[in-house]
């Protein structure tokens, strides 16, 4: 695409105080014949959908992707058979998008130097010839969608919808600013709808309005249908959680500062003719529950409201199924938390903040390339998170941004995001082409990374062990900064140069190596006294074991302390997402994967199953303890007020786990995979499978008495099978090259 000519229906824009109208930009123009072939390419500083002679073309929701505009600009191109001999009409609906949305005044997106009215540029070719730009001819109208934010909602008034094939009477388009950002072809996958749930439930509730249950959390929008009187306003509000008969929006908004009219909240205004749907085009929510008010009880049936399930349109990949049903429950929830925390590209939550956080991503790009083939929607966003880095070489915590993340909210945890992205995609596609296109950025945050060291040589200039379980706290942290940044910097380090190397860079990847001696030297130093840590926290034993801190000789002794203190705890973990990401490898490695499987199973606070116990659907941002109360509260026993997020995907490294230790799934390149399963003693099966882009391997394995048979299936894909210790195979030996077929493992 070429044309960079972009224009609006106004330059005034949306406000939560000043409802803007979403605007209609449209083109009427003739063809002398319908051409045999056409295409048209359009670019948005915003979203939009596109209609061609009243039809609708859009790719999906939210097109073409949610970006700073002064860091990328995306463009969609659209094969057109709709094209006739005549006249035809070419219609466009813009919203907002990144490039004007309001986030109660968190994250500096309000004040952005880039925030405007939404904007198109555009052009059409039929049979190799240009027939029309954006640079003249459009005409614009006001829509019937009087208020659009991608956190705050939608409002739409029936009463003002106009046919997109029969736009007329509008004025001239007005040019609007061109951000400047890099124009790219949208790669990642399209957001659309996954699925569409009707209610489990209703009923009416406090305040004189109606609960829709959907039965799990979700990313998505409301699609009511409702055959209601003429100016008849429906409330649509949408939350995680009740509390007695009420909704329960407390874990939504920002303190005193939030405006929650504009947090999840649709309005639908009824035209009075028939039956009419309204599906908001340019938001969308985190919920499980939709409270509905403006209807009467006549009109409050289960066939008034579906929730339409949206996520990024990736393939799944992966699949893993075992004995255990609590391990299984744990597996999915985590895609659920996956799927609706993958809108263009992985977020945090998808109620309150949608942001894509790069300590989210760092922790969680193993999982989701596991379990879905996004490899190319990582990678987008990875060029953007590229985009945003400074010349010194310093990240933000959160991409897209408009300027806010990098005094808080970063950091060597987050940061390795930069590395951790390219590196997984290697692993898991081959694809060479996001580690060359991230070098040269990774190289500059190296060099920037060694110039925050301390005066001591460790790193403590980033976020730490964030939510650790029971913590009340969210920022406060028993396992030192110093400490979980100087191993996390010997990690980015140690990938970094793998990443290098692959793209060619030598003399970057020599001094990644350097750089980690040094980082080890420091950490050692500074934290480890007679071979033992001085933080006697399960965090710093477990990612010192992980990212290689402690000798060899040490090792023995820390895997003990590292249970001593788990015991210490009453068998459980007390580890944040930086602990938590390594704790269950590093046991697995020790021989200890019993440990680590009970940990994660068992009932008792803190674990996964006490998520489930408690009614969890997608992965909870923390391990709180709750009180035990009405159906659906979470009020936490700590007695801090605001509820953490019910839907948060970056404690999902556990489902890496189950792939990697438990099927024994160990992806070293996509024509490469070991395959290592651990035999738990409390699970009488396991499965997993696994597509790569030119592979596919499946595993299973399954008791038969003291005997343990083991079918491999393998295509495309290379490695050695390896037994448990204290396993062998039928006939001698404990290793094999992997094939398929089917192996008998007996106790050696």
């Amino acid at each position: 695409m070429r044309c960079r000519d972009f224009i609006a229906g106004s330059s005034a824009f949306c406000t939560a105080q000043r409802h803007v109208p979403a605007p209609w930009v449209y083109r009427r123009f003739t063809l002398a014949q319908a051409p045999a072939r056409a295409a048209l390419s359009v670019a948005a500083q915003g979203l939009y959908r596109v209609f061609l002679n009243g039809e609708e073309l859009t790719k999906g929701k939210l097109a073409p992707y949610l970006s700073n505009p002064e860091q990328s600009i995306r463009y969609d191109v659209y094969p057109l058979k709709g094209l006739r001999a005549g006249e035809n009409v070419l219609a466009f609906l813009l919203g907002n998008g990144f490039v004007n949305a309001q986030d109660n005044g968190i994250w500096d997106f309000t004040t952005a130097s880039y925030r405007s009215a939404p904007s198109l540029a555009c052009e059409l070719s039929c049979d190799g010839a240009e027939v029309l730009t954006s640079r003249e001819g459009f005409f614009t109208l006001p829509s019937h969608i009087l208020y659009d934010d991608v956190r705050g909602g939608e409002r739409a008034d029936g009463r003002l919808r106009l046919d997109p094939a029969d736009l007329s009477g509008g004025v001239p388009a007005l040019a609007a600013k061109d951000h400047g950002g890099k124009l790219l072809r949208c790669r990642a996958h399209p957001v659309r709808v996954i699925a569409e749930h009707a209610p489990v439930r209703v009923w009416a509730a406090e305040g004189g309005g109606y609960l829709y249950d959907f039965g799990k959390n979700m990313a998505g929008v409301p699609r009511l249908r409702i055959r209601g009187e003429r100016g008849q306003r429906v409330d649509l509000r949408f939350c995680e959680i009740v509390e007695g008969n009420a909704p329960d929006f407390s874990n939504l908004g920002f303190g005193e500062r939030s405006d929650m009219e504009h947090i999840q909240h649709d309005v639908y205004v009824c035209a009075g003719e028939g039956e009419e749907m309204f599906e908001p085009a340019f938001t969308y929510h985190g919920f499980r529950y939709a409270y509905v008010t403006g209807v009467t009880a006549e009109q409050a049936t289960a066939a008034l409201l579906t929730a339409c399930e949206i996520s990024s349109s990736f393939r799944s990949a992966g699949r893993f199924a075992c004995s255990d049903e609590t391990a299984n429950a744990v597996q999915a929830i985590t895609r659920q938390s996956d799927r609706a925390n993958f809108v263009c590209f992985p977020t945090d939550c998808p109620h309150r903040e949608k942001n894509g956080w790069t300590g989210d991503i760092a922790l969680s790009c193993e999982q989701f390339l596991y379990n879905y083939g996004c490899a190319q929607d990582l990678a987008a966003w990875l060029g953007d998170l590229m985009r945003a880095q400074k010349a010194d070489g310093q990240l933000p915590g959160i991409v897209p941004t408009g300027g806010w993340g990098f005094e808080w909210g970063c950091g060597p945890a987050w940061d390795l995001a930069l590395v951790e992205t390219p590196y997984r995609i290697l692993q898991f596609t081959g694809d060479i082409r996001p580690a060359r296109a991230a070098a040269s950025a990774i190289e500059t945050y190296l060099h920037y990374m060694a110039g925050r060291r301390e005066a001591d040589g460790t790193l403590a200039y980033g976020l730490g062990d964030w939510c650790e379980a029971g913590t009340v706290i969210e920022d406060h942290y028993r396992t030192p900064v110093g400490l979980t940044d100087t191993l996390v910097g010997m990690d980015i380090c140690a990938k970094a140069a793998r990443v290098l190397a692959a793209a060619g860079r030598e003399k970057g990847a020599a001094y990644a190596v350097v750089l980690r001696g040094e980082l080890r030297k420091a950490f050692r130093a500074a934290y480890v006294r007679g071979g033992a840590l001085s933080c006697d926290t399960q965090t710093a034993y477990a990612m010192a074991l992980a990212y290689g801190g402690t000798d060899e000789d040490e090792r023995a002794g820390a895997v003990a302390r590292l249970k001593e203190l788990i015991a210490a705890d009453g068998e459980h973990f007390r580890v944040g997402v930086l602990g938590g990401r390594v704790l269950f490898d590093v046991l697995a490695e020790a021989g200890e994967a019993e440990l680590a499987f009970r940990l994660i199973v068992q009932k008792s606070f803190p674990s996964y199953g006490y998520m489930l116990e408690h009614g969890a659907t997608t992965l909870w941002e923390a391990f709180y303890e709750i009180e035990e109360g009405a159906e659906g509260s979470h009020r936490r026993k700590d007695g801090v007020p605001r509820m953490c997020s019910l839907d948060h995907h970056f404690w999902g490294f556990v489902s890496g786990w189950f792939y990697r230790c438990i099927a024994g799934l160990r992806v070293c390149s996509p024509a490469e995979v070991n395959v290592q399963p651990c035999f738990i003693g409390q699970l009488s099966f396991a499965e997993g499978e696994h597509a790569f882009p030119h592979g596919r391997i499946r595993v299973r394995w399954e008791r038969r008495g003291e005997a343990v048979l083991l079918t491999v299936f393998c295509r495309n894909v290379r490695g050695k099978i390896v037994l448990p210790a204290g396993y062998v195979f039928e006939g001698g030996g404990s290793v094999r090259a992997c094939e398929s077929g089917t192996f008998t493992a007996l106790r050696g």
